[in-house]
């Protein structure tokens, strides 16, 4: 019966709104005075009737998350009214700029809101964008839109949340960035295009910007000063080509909760500011840059910091024992408040969520081998550790013994380096292969090494013992601290979940968003 009544109710849904033979909106009468209309996330198919243009007094429409198809009908731009627009998550496929022109007939002065995310809309952003003057929300993500960002852009006085991520967009951002006039913007998320030449030097008024996101661009040159006065929380200029020292500049951005410069070509050593300045960091990403000598010990004053991801580099040293002030990483009841807290980033409508794991990733370069010393026993006060692998360095002495706490170990790996003694017992390192053990001088029933009295392997298994170490170059150390409910593995990268409801005017609160991808 339940399945009967679910075909009925979105058999009647085609028939009102995609077959315009039986539409039953199609009279005036019936529905002039309709102001709202949602049939988000259903199974809706087929286009959009043209009929839908009697909806006259309608300011709200969500078709999002459905399998429509098609183009969307012209008579949209009849709705005058119309304030909120959302067709993300289906099938239309359109040139922007014709929906644009037909949304300017009417909507030039209501629409506050269009969302269009991850549809099959093509061609270029035109003049006609500029237009929209009470425009504050425009999301176009995951398209196939290219051509660059139109200069109208930044006559948007009203934008306050611009993202057009997965797209096919170049040129510069010069052009954009210099000559706006967009002071209340506070989301500009362009990752994922064909963006390309230097970062301008001209962001002096975009005061109001708190999330920058250009990752996975062609972008090149320095981090230059004047984005230092922008009040950032987030800021992911991951996958460029940048290059440089990270300027002083960036002490400034006090409230910084998310910083991701990995994948570029940044030089020099990790500057000592980022631990006494940016107190607010829960994610600080350096992966695969050339940044040379050892860890400065004030990032251990990071207590808030939940990803620290260091690989790829040059960093040589012992892994210091000071990790142990990173609390967020070490109890859940820290866990399980910044995971909330970063939940959601409300901007009067607009909400992300962030799904996050506390991890700790420091993996060298595959012709380098720096790490050395023993393994600190403070790892083993990780006690939500899902993963730790800390294979392929030249670390010695034995697996410490308050690894026992550690419970919920899903991946463990400290094979090809020089320690010794037998493998703790009655722990959770028991559930593992014999293969995460090799390449030591380790006893016990999981590499089939017996062990003397005094906890070292007998002579006969010394002779025994694989010399694969000499094959390895590189180094890796790997801990991946992981949410227990709710977050199993690897962090994902990260995703936006949209939440628009822009008439209700909540207050902005701590956030976190964006991409982030961790290799093991």
């Amino acid at each position: 019966m339940a399945t009967s009544k679910h075909f009925l109710k979105n058999h009647l849904f085609n028939h009102i709104l995609f077959r315009q033979e039986t539409f039953v909106l199609g009279r005036k009468t019936d529905c002039d005075k309709l102001n709202s209309l949602s049939f988000r996330f259903n199974n809706l198919e087929g286009e959009i009737s043209n009929a839908i243009g009697n909806l006259i007094s309608l300011n709200h429409l969500d078709l999002s998350g459905n399998q429509l198809q098609g183009k969307v009908p012209a008579s949209l731009g009849d709705l005058c009214k119309l304030k909120e627009k959302d067709l993300s998550y289906n099938g239309i496929n359109q040139d922007i700029s014709e929906i644009l022109r037909s949304l300017s007939k009417c909507c030039l002065e209501s629409l506050e809101s269009l969302s269009m995310i991850d549809n099959q809309l093509s061609s270029h952003l035109t003049h006609k964008l500029g237009q929209f003057k009470n425009l504050a929300y425009l999301n176009l993500a995951r398209n196939n839109i290219s051509g660059p960002i139109p200069l109208s852009k930044g006559e948007l006085s009203s934008l306050k949340d611009f993202e057009v991520s997965k797209n096919q967009l170049n040129g510069s951002l010069s052009e954009f960035v210099c000559n706006s006039s967009v002071a209340s913007l506070s989301v500009l998320n362009i990752d994922t295009n064909l963006l390309s030449g230097e970062i301008p030097d001209c962001w002096n008024f975009w005061w109001s910007l708190r999330i920058l996101n250009l990752e996975n661009n062609n972008l090149t040159g320095i981090i230059l000063s004047s984005l230092g006065d922008a009040s950032l929380e987030m800021l992911n200029l991951r996958n460029n080509s940048m290059f440089g020292e990270l300027p002083s500049t960036l002490q400034s951005y006090r409230s910084l909760v998310f910083l991701d410069l990995s994948e570029n070509h940044f030089s020099g050593r990790i500057p000592a500011w980022i631990g006494d300045k940016l107190s607010y960091l829960m994610v600080l990403s350096l992966r695969s840059n050339n940044f040379g000598g050892h860890i400065p010990h004030q990032i251990c004053a990071l207590q808030s910091l939940q990803i620290l991801d260091l690989g790829l580099n040059d960093i040589s040293g012992a892994i210091s024992k000071c990790l142990r002030n990173l609390s967020a990483m070490a109890t859940k009841e820290k866990q399980s408040k910044y995971y909330y807290e970063a939940e959601m980033f409300v901007r009067n409508a607009y909400s992300i969520n962030f799904l996050m794991s506390a991890s700790l990733v420091l993996k060298g370069r595959e012709d380098l081998n720096l790490l050395t010393g023993n393994i600190p026993d403070i790892i083993g006060d990780f006690k939500l550790m899902e993963s730790l692998d800390l294979s392929m360095n030249h670390l010695h002495g034995g697996i410490p013994s308050r690894f026992s706490n550690l419970n919920f170990l899903n991946h463990f790996n400290v094979s090809y380096n020089n320690l010794t003694g037998q493998i703790p017992t009655d722990t959770q390192l028991q559930s593992f292969e014999n293969s995460s053990f090799m390449g030591n001088h380790l006893c016990g029933p999981l590499v089939s090494k017996s062990c003397s009295t005094k906890g070292v392997p007998t002579e006969a298994t010394k002779n025994g013992e694989s010399s694969g170490r000499s094959r390895v170059n590189g180094f890796y150390v790997s801990m991946v601290v992981g949410f227990v409910m709710g977050f199993w593995g690897v962090v994902a990268p990260l995703f936006f979940i949209r939440s628009w409801s822009f008439m209700q005017g909540r207050k902005i609160t701590r956030f976190i968003a964006t991409e982030l991808n961790l290799m093991l």
